[in-house]
């Protein structure tokens, strides 16, 4: 792949952000300002202008586009966080390892599917200053840009180096078998010169039986046997030459197999000190969910003490008939059950995928348990059961996240939702909820999802009053 062939910059954002529901372009929208700062600093980028999510070659366009962009841009607002394709887009930048700048519109919160590859990486806040916000896009990128061309022209020395060391162990080597065949000459010389003395000998002898035996001494160095011996050496020492080189390539590709192998066992260490550290992270979470589980138990502890100072009798007579009721206890047995079926997961060896479906289902059942105690009015019981369901979920999204995008940038301490972020996340459902004015169970459903992220009397309320509804709507 030429540099010709290469962007500078991939965009990733949500249409929603840049044209209208009629597909018109929205007047002053900050990415056509970012395009056209680009193309004013002489800067290629790849941008999806026409919207091509519907089509079949999608996934396969989007990553070309992505490997051979050396900076990914991802413009991150409301729209662009909830959107399943800009997470998948991250995704594929963090597999080709490449440079992503977050650029920020406004103060929306990360997705939970991206925020392990960005969390920790320095954003540019345009809320700040709108101008200042984009000269620094452009100076950080143009910065960017020269350093990759430092690195491509130290990889295009480091080639010629190379080259240049393997042509002169070339000529070394010719060196070598021409001074092997300068003493093979040497040698010619010296049979010849020996067969002269000998034939000077032979004119002088007058013994006829002497005479003899030079002359087949003579004899048995002859040219033909110079010329085999020749050859035999210059042979052994072409072979002896072929050899070296033979074993020097045989060292090359063993050592090349062992960079591999130790590039192998980085990948793997590193995935294993990522998974360690989501595990202390979960811990930490598991921790603050105690804490906020205490205090909200001492409120309830208290606020039910109050209570049965009041009208002690009632309060003996409900507490018994609570703790009396079969239904209640069932409940009980069956978040035990759940509990202890997540502590035996953490003792067995499990895959991530066995995990994520050990975590999913204890959600499920941990919310019907949940119902059972509001339905016979055990708010103590769920209160206690609220941290849970938290925890849980957390730890089923965050080994969902690890399931679907297996490759970490970095191996720092990823920054998990905290209770707050999912009190935010609740209220947007609900109010997403409120939209639909026809009761529906669309509806429904939203409103229990606010409340299992973030339980409240006001969401709980609404809940039972669309059940009501919709249970007469049947009727």
């Amino acid at each position: 792949m030429t540099r010709e062939e290469r962007y500078d910059v991939f965009i990733s954002y949500s249409r929603r952000d840049y044209v209208d529901e009629n597909n018109n372009i929205i007047k002053g929208n900050v990415i056509s300002k970012i395009k056209q700062a680009l193309t004013d600093n002489k800067i290629s980028f790849w941008f999806d202008e026409k919207g091509i999510y519907s089509g079949d070659d999608f996934p396969k366009e989007i990553a070309v586009a992505i490997e051979k962009s050396d900076i990914f841009l991802f413009i991150s607002t409301e729209n662009s966080n909830e959107s399943k394709w800009t997470s998948r887009e991250i995704g594929v930048a963090n597999v080709y390892d490449k440079k992503i700048i977050p650029f920020k519109l406004d103060s929306s919160i990360y997705n939970q599917s991206i925020i392990l590859y960005i969390a920790n990486l320095d954003f540019i806040d345009y809320q700040k200053t709108h101008q200042q916000g984009i000269q620094t896009l452009i100076s950080s990128i143009l910065a960017y840009k020269e350093d990759i061309k430092k690195q491509h022209q130290r990889e295009i020395e480091e080639q010629k180096e190379k080259e240049n060391l393997s042509k002169q162990q070339e000529l070394q080597l010719i060196g070598e078998i021409e001074t092997e065949l300068e003493k093979l000459y040497i040698d010619v010389a010296k049979i010849d010169l020996n067969k002269r003395n000998l034939l000077l000998e032979l004119k002088n002898l007058k013994n006829k039986e002497e005479k003899d035996r030079l002359t087949s001494q003579i004899n048995t160095i002859s040219s033909n046997e110079q010329e085999k011996i020749l050859k035999e050496e210059l042979q052994k020492s072409i072979k002896e030459k072929n050899r070296i080189v033979e074993n020097k390539n045989k060292e090359v590709v063993n050592l090349q197999e062992k960079v591999k192998q130790k590039e192998e066992e980085i990948k793997k260490l590193k995935q294993t000190r990522l998974l360690k550290i989501i595990g202390i992270a979960f811990a930490g979470f598991v921790i603050i969910s105690f804490i906020i589980f205490l205090i909200v138990a001492t409120v309830s502890v208290s606020s039910n003490f109050n209570a049965s100072s009041t009208s002690s009798t009632t309060a003996l007579s409900e507490t018994t008939s609570t703790t009396e009721s079969e239904t209640v206890l069932n409940a009980i047995e069956k978040e035990e059950r759940i509990d202890n079926d997540i502590e035996q997961s953490k003792k067995e060896k499990l895959s991530n995928e066995e995990l994520y479906s050990v975590y999913k289902t204890a959600v499920v059942e941990y919310a019907q348990v949940r119902e059972v105690y509001r339905e016979e009015n055990r708010k103590d019981l769920e209160n206690k059961l609220q941290p849970k369901i938290i925890t849980t979920i957390a730890i089923r999204d965050s080994i969902k996240n690890v399931i679907d995008e297996p490759k970490p940038k970095t191996t720092q301490q990823p920054k998990l939702p905290t209770v707050n972020e999912y009190k935010i996340k609740a209220e947007k459902l609900e109010k997403q909820a409120d939209k639909l004015s026809t009761p529906s169970e669309r509806k429904l459903n939203l409103y229990k999802q606010a409340n299992v992220l973030y339980r409240t009397d006001r969401v709980e309320k609404k809940i039972n009053e669309l059940q009501k509804q919709l249970n007469n709507e049947k009727k």
